[in-house]
This record gives structure tokens, sequence and C-alpha cells, in this order.
């Protein structure tokens, strides 16, 4: 079965779907990619290490589609980068004690 009609997991084998929050652990290969596609898109992913971003999609690949902005700095703006899910950590929810 292709990856993309999968059922997306994150590195904990939890099921991730559009519109959930997950945090970033690393950063991809960029192996793949120019000299100069490398060096606009690292500093970009090593910002959002660490931090919560919600899933706005997933390609054909099955990669998750996050979107951001960047407020200050040299790569300031609305990013849109797409990783793949053993990169991402599902948010655990806590429950409520009464």
């Amino acid at each position: 079965m292709p990856r993309s009609l999968q059922r997306a997991k994150d590195i904990d084998g939890s099921l991730i779907r559009c519109g959930d929050l997950v945090r970033v652990l690393g950063v991809p290969d960029l192996s793949g990619l120019d000299p100069r596609g490398r060096k606009e898109s690292l500093p970009v992913f090593k910002h959002i290490v660490g931090s919560y971003k919600r899933i706005a999609g997933f390609n054909s690949l099955g990669m998750a589609e996050l979107e951001f902005r960047i407020r200050k700095g040299r790569n300031a703006g609305l990013h849109t980068v797409w990783l793949e899910t053993h990169l991402l950590k599902l948010r655990s929810h806590r429950s409520r004690s009464s």
C-alpha cells in the first residue's frame, strides 16, 4: 500500500491527523537539496525544532505539512514545510483530575 494511503503515525506509533498538534523533534535530511536550497531551508527547520505546530495536511508521500510564521530575523515571514512523520510527536493530552 502506498505510504500516502496508510494512516500517518508519529515517532511513537500514535495516529496523527490534520489539525493535530505535534512537537517537531528534528531536522529532515536535506542532502538532496542544492547548496543554496539547503542554506535557505536549514535555518527554517532549525527554528521549529522543539516547538509545537498544527498539522495542516499531508502530501502524496505521507509527509506532514506544517505552516507557521517566523516573526523576526533574516527568515521572517510565512513558511510551509513538509516533514517525515518520524520527526514528529503527537502532543499528549493531560487528563484532568477532579
